[in-house]
């Protein structure tokens, strides 16, 4: 007898869990993740313990990816996306995934294509050690697919897994049921409004800002020119260690600037609910900060603070004494001539508008829906919720939904809400057999 199928959607921290839990219930999977490698938008993310562990969850996508190497009954399709679904008492779903360059399973990760590799970029390795296959080929950056002169990878790798004449592959694969474990988007703060900056300062002398930053202006998403990073982009640079300077001209960053709730808890964007995990990244990275680099000085702005999740509370209570928070939303951002972020803000306590000048701004952006989740609804004939988010059943015939697809929630709670929804569909499939 043939082992059930079931087809994931989503290979971020949650829809490697289904994946995991499904296999060790003796269920074949079908994992398909757009991206070249598995992980979603947290396995960039950087253990913020200092002297002890601060529960941020890091270190559990590492754990999923190691058993998700491990599943014995998985199948990943990387660099695929899904362009048809039809029910055929279960489902066929049509998959379109990109050349593969680099074979997972032949790829051992020995580094001999980094290496001999003459044009940057063009091969870039997997954001983790269990990241398979280790590494993936750009062809924008690759001198062979630019003009055919160069094919040096190809020839040295020892396992023969590196194809630089592979094609997109067009396939249906049938599975008895099926779950969406999409993910979420970053919200793009270039879409937050901010006042309009003044044309003059107090003096009289013209505020024109020398970088762009937000509202009125294009936000410029390397934040090189502006010292403005997301929270994800922060995530990324501390995750490498060393000291945290200013993208603009390398300088140490002396002030630090947090804004909570950037494109969250918005009336204006029609975004009313909490992104939940926020908080406690910008708290666990700031106080990560201050324990590298201890003479900082580290504000955060916010409307409240959210101690959710396990040990938050005391963690709060302990971020309190090391930074400033200040209950107030900037109503302007703008640069200024000196390569600082000016934050003009509301000071309840002195009843008075105060500009203050930082260092680097981190801008903490919530969650919102995929932004392939209303394509996905549409291919597989399924309503969303108001907000734009997958319900956790949407159809009731072995369509099910996991993680942050359903709404926003951090790297612990996805791989909870994975776990459960695995029973949910367990339960399905054994109705199924009668």
């Amino acid at each position: 007898m043939s082992r059930q199928r079931v087809l994931v959607i989503g290979g971020g921290v949650a829809g490697m869990a289904l994946a995991v839990g499904l296999d060790r219930h003796d269920v074949a999977v079908d994992l398909v993740e757009k991206e070249p490698f598995l992980g979603g938008h947290a396995v960039g993310y950087t253990c913020k313990a200092t002297e002890a562990c601060v529960n941020c969850g890091a270190c559990l996508v590492e754990t999923k990816l190691a058993e998700t190497n491990a599943c014995r009954h998985l199948q990943r399709f990387s660099a695929t996306r899904v362009t048809g679904i039809h029910r055929n008492g279960g489902y066929g779903v049509q998959l379109h995934q990109g050349p593969r360059f680099v074979d997972d399973d032949r790829c051992n990760g020995c580094g001999v294509c980094l290496t001999v590799c003459p044009q940057r970029a063009a091969l870039r390795g997997g954001p983790s050690a269990h990241s398979r296959p280790f590494v993936t080929l750009i062809p924008a950056n690759c001198r062979y697919f630019q003009d055919g002169s160069c094919r040096r990878c190809q020839e040295a790798c020892p396992t023969h897994a590196i194809d630089l004449e592979a094609r997109p592959v067009t396939m249906t694969r049938q599975a008895a049921a099926m779950v969406v474990a999409a993910g979420f988007e970053p919200f793009d703060p270039s879409a937050k409004s901010f006042a309009p900056p003044p044309k003059a300062d107090r003096q009289g002398q013209s505020l024109a800002p020398t970088g762009n930053v937000l509202g009125a202006w294009t936000y410029p998403r390397s934040g090189v020119e502006t010292n403005v990073l997301t929270h994800l982009e922060l995530e990324s640079r501390l995750r490498g260690g060393g000291l945290l300077t200013r993208p603009a001209d390398g300088a140490p960053v002396r002030k630090l600037a947090f804004i909570q709730c950037v494109g969250s808890r918005d009336a204006a964007l029609g975004h009313l609910w909490c992104s939940k995990a926020c908080c406690g990244a910008a708290l666990r990275m700031a106080n990560l900060v201050l324990h590298r680099q201890p003479e900082m000085a580290v504000t955060v702005f916010y409307i409240d603070i959210q101690t959710t999740g396990k040990g938050s509370q005391a963690f709060y209570d302990q971020a309190r004494q090391r930074m400033r928070l200040v209950r107030a939303i900037p109503a302007d951002v703008r640069a200024t001539g000196a390569d600082k972020v000016r934050l003009t803000y509301f000071d309840k306590p002195s009843d008075q508008s105060i500009d203050e000048d930082f260092d680097l701004l981190v801008l903490t952006v919530g969650m919102i829906p995929a932004r392939d989740a209303r394509q996905l609804s549409e291919l597989l004939h399924t309503p969303l919720d108001p907000t734009g988010f997958f319900l956790r059943e949407p159809t009731g015939n072995g369509l099910f939904s996991a993680g942050a697809a359903r709404g926003p929630m951090g790297i612990a709670e996805a791989i909870g809400d994975a776990d459960r929804t695995v029973q949910a569909v367990l339960r399905y499939l054994q109705d199924q057999r009668g």
